[in-house]
C-alpha cells in the first residue's frame, strides 16, 4: 500500500511542482510547499520511484532558479522605482533652478538695461555721424536738436531720415521722411554708436560719430592750455635779455 500511496502523493504534488504560481507565493508559503515536495521526492526515492522523484527535484531546481530571478527582478524593479523617483525629484529641482535662474537673469538684464538707459540719457546725440547699412552702403548723417527731446535726422538715405523723439538711450521716429518707415528705433549703445534695433527695414544699420566741430574745438582748447601765456613769455624774455648788454 505504501508505494501506491506515495505514487498518488507524487501525482498530487507534481502539478504544484510544475505550476508557475509557486513563483507568486509568499516566502513562507513557498518554503512550506517546497519542503513538502522535497519530502515527497525523498519518499519516492525510498520506494524506488526514482523517475518521479527526479522529475520533482529537477522541477524544484528550475523553480529555485526562477524564484531567484524573480527576486532579482523585484529588486531591480524596486531599484528602478527608486531611481525613477530620484530622477523625478531631480527634474523638479532642475525645473525650479531653471525658473530661478531665468528670474535672476531677467532681473539682471532689467538692472543692466536700466543702468545703461540712465548712463546714456544725457549723452548729446547732436552732431555728425557716419552710417553703415547692412547692404554695405555708407552715408553721412547729421542729427540736430529741434526742441526738447526732438531731433531731426538728415541723410541721403531718405528712408531713415525724419523727426525722432529721444527717450533715454532711444531715438524713436515720430515723423519719418518716408511714410512707410514707421517704427524706426535707434539705440545709443555707447557715446559714439547708434544702432537701428527696430523698423520695417535696414535693421542692424549702425551710426558712428564722426569728429565734430565741438571735438576739434575741445582739442584746440587743450592745446592752448598747454602753451605758456604771453605774460609768462614776456617775463621770461625780460629775464633772458640784459638791457645794458652785460
Amino acid at each position: 500500500m505504501l508505494p501506491q500511496r506515495i505514487r498518488i502523493l507524487a501525482l498530487l504534488v507534481l502539478p504544484f511542482a510544475f505550476s508557475s504560481s509557486l513563483l507568486a507565493q509568499s516566502d513562507k508559503d513557498f518554503q512550506r510547499r517546497r519542503q513538502a515536495l522535497e519530502t515527497a521526492a525523498h519518499a519516492l526515492h525510498e520506494t524506488g520511484q526514482h523517475d518521479l522523484a527526479a522529475a520533482v527535484e529537477q522541477r524544484l531546481q528550475a523553480f529555485d532558479e526562477q524564484r531567484r530571478e524573480a527576486e532579482m527582478h523585484r529588486e531591480t524593479e524596486h531599484i528602478n522605482a527608486e531611481v525613477l523617483n530620484m530622477l523625478k525629484v531631480l527634474r523638479e529641482e532642475v525645473a525650479t533652478l531653471n525658473a530661478q535662474v531665468a528670474e535672476l537673469r531677467e532681473q539682471l538684464d532689467h538692472r543692466a538695461r536700466t543702468e545703461h538707459r540712465e548712463a546714456m540719457r544725457h549723452v548729446n546725440v547732436a552732431g555728425a555721424w557716419q552710417m553703415s547699412m547692412p547692404a554695405g552702403w555708407e552715408h553721412d548723417v547729421t542729427i540736430t536738436r529741434e526742441e526738447e527731446n526732438l531731433y531731426r535726422v538728415k541723410t541721403k538715405a531718405a528712408n531713415l531720415a525724419g523727426i525722432y523723439r529721444r527717450e533715454a538711450d532711444l531715438l524713436i521716429v515720430e515723423t519719418p521722411q518716408e511714410k512707410r518707415m514707421h517704427g524706426l528705433v535707434w539705440q545709443l549703445l555707447d557715446h559714439h554708436t547708434l544702432k537701428l534695433i527696430e523698423g520695417p527695414d535696414y535693421v542692424g544699420s549702425v551710426m558712428h560719430r564722426t569728429p565734430a566741430k565741438e571735438f576739434i574745438e575741445e582739442e584746440a582748447r587743450e592745446i592752448k592750455k598747454s602753451e605758456p601765456t604771453p605774460k609768462i613769455r614776456r617775463e621770461k624774455l625780460d629775464e633772458d635779455v640784459d638791457p645794458f648788454g652785460e
